[in-house]
């Protein structure tokens, strides 16, 4: 006596494992949830210095990733009593602009404060202030591009 065939079969397809109802010819129960996204942020990391701090200070400035991996900015402030808010999701190339746009505001300004303590003011002036106003003026224009 030979046994019955069995309800349920198991093929691979697309190297997973999936189990075929033979009565109805088809997938039995839900398909597996994706494994969290893991590994490196979309952003391949520079080359040199400059390039690792930029990426860092963009990373240190944003609310975190969203499931597509991009950079996420919302953030808030009050302008002449009204408040205001800039929320975006940032594609690479504007990820590496806000990086570096936040290292030309900040990274002038130890330099302007030893000019300042050793009595040459003008001298960090001078170094400080198109730096710090390139760096806004990146900043606006990224934030421009993101409005919706």
């Amino acid at each position: 006596m030979e046994a019955p065939p069995s309800r349920y079969r198991v093929v691979e397809k697309d190297g997973r494992l999936i189990v075929i109802d033979t009565a109805t010819g088809t997938a039995t129960g839900a398909a597996p949830p994706l494994p969290a996204r893991s590994g490196p942020p979309p952003v391949a990391p520079g080359k040199g210095v400059m390039a690792a701090l930029a990426d860092g200070a963009a990373q240190v400035v944003s609310k975190g990733r969203d499931s597509d991996g991009r950079l996420v900015i919302a953030w808030e402030w009050t302008e002449k009593g009204k408040t205001k808010q800039w929320n975006a999701a940032l594609d690479a190339s504007q990820q590496r602009r806000l990086g570096r746009a936040i290292l030309s505001i900040v990274a002038p300004v130890p330099v302007v404060i030893v000019t300042f303590i050793a009595g040459r003011p003008f001298l960090g002036l001078v170094a400080g202030v198109p730096l710090i106003l390139a760096g806004a003026l990146g900043l606006n224009r990224l934030q421009a591009e993101t409005r919706p």
